[in-house]
């Protein structure tokens, strides 16, 4: 049986639990940690007091005991969510398939029109995600390395400047230029939708952009945890001579021996190659997947439109 989490599910979670305790939904935050999310008692706590119309979370239940467990939440905007949390029980597969079909039921009832899944590349339920309708949009590789920064180059990049709220519909143009159509079907083809599919930092993020000739070029993005550093980077197709010395700016932002997290589509080649050529070893690959949502639109036929999928 498929039901949203009750808190009672706490005192179930403890008495009779059947799930296994690692993560399978990939999110943004878990990418850089060395071990996989769990789940415990406390965090499944957590999960049963969801913040509302931004998340949700649902449980599978058989013979007293959860065998599956399912959250989803927003992402930057309200028409686009991400699955969160996805941990099943041994043998019981199918469940997964029904908690991402009620996700999407239930995030549609939400006026969402898309969810994102993001998984390992050999994770053997991206087919169970595809029964439930998630599909291939891109697959990312996450590389490591350490900050050495005699290594890099010397030359700052020119123009460089901190994003503003002022600054999204010039980056909406950089998106459009250096985004595939496929992906950017799915991640959004007006700025709206660009901008409620953005992925959110869990703290703070800080990024600068480039700008020539009054157009922006580039977007650098760079976050700090506890252990690990991030750098995320989109460069205009035509300024991909630019790329090393921008990367070596990202990269100058953490401290000298720091391990760094590097961010990259299978559509970024020039930065899988320069990224390589600094040092850093690719450590893993993930296939995002996207599920469309049926949007009812208000007209005088009262009838559902579909959206169309990839």
């Amino acid at each position: 049986m498929i039901r949203p989490l009750q808190p009672t599910d706490v005192f179930r979670y403890s008495l009779l639990n059947r799930l296994e305790r690692v993560n399978r939904a990939q999110r943004l935050e878990e990418l850089v940690k060395e071990s996989p999310n769990t789940l415990n008692a406390i965090s499944l706590a957590k999960e049963a007091l969801p913040v509302k119309g931004k998340s949700l979370c649902l449980v599978a239940v058989s013979k007293g005991g959860l065998t599956g467990l399912a959250s989803a939440r927003s992402r930057a905007g309200p028409k686009c969510w991400e699955v969160a949390e996805l941990f099943s029980s041994h043998g019981n597969e199918q469940d997964i398939c029904e908690l991402l079909e009620g996700l999407g039921l239930e995030a549609a009832q939400r006026d969402a029109e898309r969810v994102f899944l993001r998984l390992l590349r050999d994770d053997p339920i991206a087919d169970i995600a595809r029964q439930a309708g998630f599909l291939p949009c891109f697959v990312e590789f996450l590389y490591r390395g350490q900050v050495y920064l005699d290594s890099f180059g010397s030359s700052l990049p020119s123009s460089l400047r901190t994003r503003t709220a002022a600054d999204d519909h010039s980056l909406f143009r950089l998106y459009n230029a250096a985004t595939p159509p496929k992906v950017k079907h799915a991640l959004g083809m007006t700025l709206e939708e660009w901008r409620d599919s953005q992925e959110r930092f869990p703290v703070r993020c800080h990024e600068v952009v480039s700008e020539v000739n009054g157009s922006i070029t580039c977007l650098i993005k760079t976050v700090q945890y506890r252990q690990m550093g991030q750098l995320d980077i989109v460069v205009h197709p035509d300024e991909e001579s630019r790329l090393p010395d921008l990367v070596d700016y990202g990269l100058r932002r953490f401290a000298q021996g720091n391990w760094v997290a590097v961010r990259v589509a299978d559509y970024q080649l020039s930065l899988s190659r320069l990224i390589e050529e600094r040092g850093f070893r690719r450590m893993s690959e993930y296939d995002t997947t996207v599920k469309f949502l049926a949007m009812q639109v208000h007209e005088k036929s009262g009838v559902p439109v579909k959206a169309t999928p990839i």
